[in-house]
C-alpha cells in the first residue's frame, strides 16, 4: 500500500509540472527519475534522493528537485540536501518546491559547513577533502566535524586536518613555505573561471562531483554556438499532445483511487456485519446475502485498484513520451475534481485557456 501511495504521489506531481526540455538529456533524466521512484517504493530513500537529483541535473525540473529534497530529508543526508538547497536558488521556485527547500534548511543548515581551496596568486593546485575533489575557489559542502584535506601543486603535496562547524566556511590555503614557482603559461589562468561557470548548470552531487571540469569546458563553446542551433533544435522536440491531457489523466487517476478507497471501506463494513451476525457458524438467508454482496464488493475493489494503477502508468508514459512540456501553454490552467451531492456524483472539469 505504501509503495502505491508513494508512486501515485510522485507520478501526480510529475504530471502537473511543466519543464523546459530544450538542450537537456531527456531520456537520461527520465531513466534516473524512474529509478528513483522504484528505489523510494523499496524504502531506499538514500538511493532515491541521488537518482532524483541526477534527473534534475540532466534535465532541470522543479518536480525532480523537490522529489530529491524530500527523499534526502527522509534519508537524513545533510550534504546532498544542502547541495540541493543551493541548486534550488537557480530560479524562482514554485510554492511546493519552496516548502521542501525551507524544510531542508531547517533540518540541515546547522549540520554542514563548507571547505574552499585557495591556491594563491600565480599558482595552480588541486586538492581533496576526505577523498572528494576540491575545485579551487568553489566551496564544497561537508558534514560538521574533522576532515582530512590534501593539497597538491606540481610535485609537492600537503596534508592537514580541519574542523568544520555548522554553517561555517573554512578556507584552506596552499602553504607559502612550499616555495612552489608560479605557473608561467598563460593558459593555466583560465582554470580559475572554469569553476565559476560550473556551479550554474551542475550543483555538484556526491555521485557526479568529478565531471564539473568537463561541464565547464563544454559550456564555453556552447555559448558561442547556441544562437544558431537553438531555433532548429526546438522544433523537433515538439510533442503532439498538450499538457492538459496529463492534467486530465492525473485527475482521473485520483478519482479512480478515491472510488477504490470507498469500495474498500464498503468491503470492510460488510465483513464486520458478517462477523457480528455469527455467519461463520450459522447458515441463514441474511448471511448468504451478506456473503454474496461482500464478494461482489471485494471484486469491485480489486478492479478499481487495477484501474487506478493502469491510469497512473498510462498517464506517466504519455507525460514523458507524447506531451510537449515546452509549448506556449504556461498561461493555461485546468482543474479536474470529483463532485457529489445527495444521490448524485460526477467529475467537474474547469480551466482557463
Amino acid at each position: 500500500m505504501r509503495s502505491s501511495l508513494l508512486f501515485g504521489f510522485f507520478t501526480a506531481t510529475a504530471l502537473l509540472a511543466s519543464t523546459s526540455w530544450a538542450d537537456v538529456d531527456r531520456d537520461g533524466a527520465r531513466r534516473a527519475y524512474d529509478r528513483g521512484v522504484k528505489a523510494y517504493a523499496k524504502h531506499d530513500a538514500a538511493t532515491a534522493a541521488r537518482e532524483f537529483a541526477l534527473a534534475d541535473e540532466l534535465a532541470p525540473s522543479p518536480v525532480a528537485l523537490r522529489a530529491a529534497l524530500d527523499a534526502a530529508i527522509e534519508a537524513d543526508d545533510p550534504v546532498l540536501g544542502s547541495e540541493l538547497v543551493e541548486r534550488a536558488s537557480r530560479a524562482p521556485s514554485p510554492p511546493e518546491l519552496s516548502a521542501s527547500v525551507e524544510k531542508a534548511k531547517r533540518a540541515f543548515s546547522k549540520r554542514v559547513g563548507r571547505v574552499v581551496l585557495h591556491c594563491g596568486e600565480g599558482r595552480s593546485c588541486d586538492g581533496t577533502v576526505d577523498g572528494a575533489p576540491l575545485v579551487p575557489g568553489k566551496p564544497r559542502i561537508v558534514r560538521i566535524g574533522d576532515h582530512q584535506v590534501r593539497l597538491r601543486s606540481g610535485a609537492t603535496e600537503e596534508s592537514s586536518r580541519v574542523t568544520v562547524a555548522g554553517d561555517e566556511l573554512v578556507e584552506v590555503h596552499l602553504s607559502a613555505a612550499a616555495g612552489l614557482p608560479p605557473v608561467v603559461p598563460k593558459p593555466a589562468e583560465p582554470a580559475a573561471p572554469t569553476p565559476a561557470a560550473a556551479p550554474a548548470p551542475t550543483a555538484a552531487l556526491p555521485p557526479t562531483s568529478t565531471p564539473p571540469p568537463p561541464a565547464g569546458a563544454v559550456s564555453a563553446p556552447a555559448s558561442k554556438a547556441a544562437p544558431a542551433p537553438a531555433p532548429p533544435s526546438a522544433e523537433p522536440s515538439r510533442k503532439p499532445l498538450p499538457r492538459v491531457v496529463v492534467a486530465i489523466g492525473g485527475g482521473l487517476t485520483v478519482v479512480a483511487g478515491a472510488v477504490a478507497i470507498a469500495s474498500a471501506v464498503d468491503v470492510s463494513g460488510k465483513h464486520g456485519d458478517f462477523v457480528s451476525l455469527g455467519c461463520a457458524s450459522v447458515v441463514s438467508t441474511e448471511c448468504t446475502s451478506l456473503a454474496s454482496s461482500g464478494k461482489s464488493a471485494e471484486t469491485r475493489t480489486n478492479v478499481m485498484l487495477g484501474v487506478t494503477g493502469g491510469l497512473a502508468v498510462v498517464t506517466a508514459v504519455v507525460a514523458f513520451t507524447l506531451v510537449d512540456w515546452g509549448g506556449p501553454e504556461s498561461g493555461k490552467a485546468i482543474t479536474l475534481a470529483p463532485t457529489g451531492g445527495p444521490g448524485q456524483g460526477g467529475i467537474r472539469l474547469s480551466g482557463a485557456f
